[in-house]
């Protein structure tokens, strides 16, 4: 479907990062070749402005990209697992895949445009986890790289029966957030392998 223009939003507005706006709503709801593109691995090292370790990206064979519904917005996209169904978008800031079964469970791609200073990875951290404060827990994993961008990482369960991994960042004008939500069909082992397969596709367009 198309979208219409993404308002304009001081840097006030959106201080909290993209990540404040998309929890608001998923409580109601139930640049090469992405064949090419890396799996994950930890790093000691630390991005400027960001005290926590960073997830570079390293070749490895045992990571196959995922083939679902590729998700769009306009300066990033990102593939779901096969057979997940993309969802009809009740915003133009988000746009998701779910399983084909009745589930909570989603792979949601998001982003706002913003005018302002980029604010410290650090700050958007914790933007993301204070936004769960009072529904859940949530803690600051480290950092990961995607397509040479480095984004936080926040993980834990933001209510109950659920499981959220949560990647953004604030760059070029856009803040950008990739969410990862799990009930309690997907194993631990299952999640970690969708996160794989699907970060393995994620682009910047823009």
């Amino acid at each position: 479907m198309s979208r219409s223009a993404h308002p304009q939003l001081t840097a006030a507005a959106v201080a909290a990062g993209l990540v404040l706006t998309l929890a608001g709503c998923s409580d109601d709801d139930p640049k090469a070749d992405p064949s090419s593109k890396p799996s994950l691995s930890a790093s000691s090292s630390a991005p400027s402005g960001s005290t926590s370790p960073t997830a570079t990206a390293e070749a490895s064979p045992s990571v196959s990209p995922a083939t679902g519904p590729l998700l769009k917005m306009p300066n990033a996209t990102i593939k779901a697992p096969k057979d997940w169904i993309q969802a009809s978008d009740l915003i133009d800031i988000a746009t998701e895949a779910n399983p084909p079964s009745a589930s909570l469970s989603a792979v949601r791609l998001g982003s706002i445009e913003y005018t302002g200073p980029t604010i410290p990875l650090d700050l958007q951290a914790e933007s993301a986890i204070d936004s769960y404060a009072e529904r859940g827990t949530l803690k600051r994993l480290p950092d990961v790289e995607l397509d040479g961008v480095t984004l936080f990482h926040v993980a834990g369960s933001p209510r109950k029966g659920i499981h959220l991994d949560a990647y953004g960042v604030r760059q070029d004008g856009w803040d950008t957030d990739v969410q990862f939500r799990f009930d309690r069909a997907f194993t631990p082992a299952q999640r970690k392998e969708i996160i794989a397969q699907s970060l393995a596709t994620f682009d910047w367009t823009g």
